[in-house]
């Protein structure tokens, strides 16, 4: 499960970030851990204790949960793997070193895309079910990264949840 937000820094402590708190992830890792389930807990920076009986790693950036999931994964069988970080859709280009006064920010700073983490895991492991959980136009919504491999475990039964199509078996 990944959980809370990332942290994209501009210099030593200025960064990028979204408002997420983390709560979500870790009431999801929380119960699933009290159902008897082994849980794996990739964290962006929260203010949150690590729920009992869960394996968890801190992480502070995009890149960093990224390589911290494809660690975990290299490391064992993974059956469900639940995006509930609010991750950064960008980065800075380029880290200014040390803490500039703001007179000598720069005017601009250059973005580039951030790797989608859930769909990077998924496109490297057809066998992995994804499901990541949205916010958009404050709307919230779970989408299937890796639908047709939902679809091809589930013997074509078929659900729909919120708008969307799903495999049964998934959820």
């Amino acid at each position: 499960i990944t959980a809370g937000p990332t942290r994209e820094y501009l210099d030593s402590v200025r960064f990028l970030s979204t408002g997420s708190s983390g709560r979500m992830g870790y009431a999801i890792a929380r119960e699933a851990a009290r159902r008897g389930h082994e849980v794996c807990l990739v964290s962006g920076p929260v203010a949150l204790p690590c729920p009992e009986g869960v394996e968890r790693r801190l992480v502070a950036s995009a890149v960093e949960m990224l390589a911290a999931c494809e660690s975990l994964l290299d490391q064992r069988t993974c059956d469900l793997l639940l995006g509930v970080a609010a991750v950064s859709d960008s980065r800075p280009r380029h880290r200014i070193s040390g803490k500039p006064a703001k007179e000598d920010m720069p005017d601009r700073i250059d973005l580039v895309p951030n790797p989608d983490v859930l769909a990077t895991l998924a496109e490297a492991d057809l066998r992995l079910v994804a499901l990541a959980f949205l916010i958009q136009g404050l709307i919230y919504v779970f989408r299937a990264v890796r639908l047709r491999v939902l679809l091809r475990g589930a013997g074509g039964a078929e659900v729909s949840i919120r708008g969307l199509t799903a495999a049964s078996a998934a959820w």
